[in-house]
């Protein structure tokens, strides 16, 4: 996990997990035109926080790099490579941010989502890889590669664009399934 999304981990559960539990939810579905796009509007939100921090973050590092290559007076990097691993990060910290609401709007809590997003990676997909090696004909490998966050993970330091588009994927895909179900948890809440 980047370290940049442990910075905004906060920013992902606040905005839902502390209108459910302050009630300020009631409100919110009283001005918004539903339940349905309170919950959008928040994902969309969080996403392009997400986005616009990791654009600026990588645009310091590129330029950073930029001014250290020529002050030592080597050549440049290959831009296009970075600018594809930056891309692949702004996609990476969206997911993030909808992962963040939608646990929150799971667990309806301030810590608990907090708690799974930063376990869940380092220790809950290890602990599943270590128990799929136990059993006889599926090793670690094969199940880690279809983890959430080590797919994530692949498709951040991918060294082929077949791995990252793989990983990209599966990271996608598990997203979008993750959000889903904080939908339906957000619109069936009583608030």
């Amino acid at each position: 996990m980047p370290s940049l999304a442990v910075y905004l981990l906060v920013l992902g559960t606040g905005p839902v997990s502390t209108e459910l539990m302050r009630g300020a939810s009631r409100t919110t579905w009283l001005t918004a035109a539903s339940r349905s796009y309170a919950f959008w509007a928040k994902c969309v939100v969080g996403a392009a926080i997400g986005m616009l921090v990791s654009a600026l973050s990588c645009l310091l590092e590129i330029g950073g790099l930029a001014v250290a290559a020529a002050a030592k007076g080597v050549h440049q990097p290959l831009w296009t490579q970075l600018l594809g691993a930056a891309a692949r990060l702004d996609l990476w910290m969206a997911c993030w941010m909808l992962l963040c609401t939608s646990a929150s709007a799971l667990i309806r809590n301030r810590v608990g989502p907090v708690l799974v997003l930063l376990l869940l990676p380092s220790l809950g997909e290890r602990l599943v890889s270590t128990l799929a090696g136990g059993i006889p004909s599926i090793g670690p490998d094969r199940v880690a590669d279809w983890l959430p966050f080590a797919a994530g993970q692949r498709m951040l330091t991918a060294h082929t664009a077949r791995d990252a588009v793989l990983g990209g994927l599966i990271f996608i895909v598990i997203t979008a399934v993750a959000a889903l179900a904080g939908h339906a948890a957000y619109i069936r809440r009583a608030g």
